[in-house]
C-alpha cells in the first residue's frame, strides 16, 4: 500500500494515464485536492463551503471511474502497466 500521496499520484501518471487507461483530468482533480487539503492544513486560509462540496464531487468521480476501471481490467493490462511502473523505476 502507498502511504505517499504524492507517490501515489505520481504512479496513477506514469501507469495509468500515461497509457491512456484512465483520464488525464481525473489525476489534475486528486493533485488540486492534495494542493488544498495541505494549503488548508497547514495554512491560514479557509475552504468555502462550495469549494468543499466541489472537491468532493471530483473525489467521488476519481473512485467511480477507478471502480469502473478496476473491475474492467484485464490481465493484459495490468502486465502493461507492470512493465510501464518496472521501466520507471531502473
Amino acid at each position: 500500500m502507498i502511504e505517499n500521496h504524492a507517490c501515489a499520484i505520481t504512479l496513477f501518471k506514469v501507469a495509468f494515464i500515461k497509457e491512456d487507461e484512465l483520464k488525464k483530468g481525473l489525476v489534475e482533480s486528486i493533485e488540486e485536492g492534495k494542493r488544498n487539503r495541505i494549503e488548508k492544513q497547514y495554512g491560514i486560509t479557509r475552504t468555502t463551503e462550495t469549494a468543499a462540496k466541489n472537491q468532493r464531487g471530483k473525489a467521488v468521480d476519481f473512485v467511480t471511474e477507478l471502480n469502473g476501471y478496476i473491475e474492467g481490467i484485464s490481465s493484459d493490462t495490468v502486465e502493461l502497466v507492470r512493465r510501464v511502473i518496472e521501466e520507471q523505476v531502473k
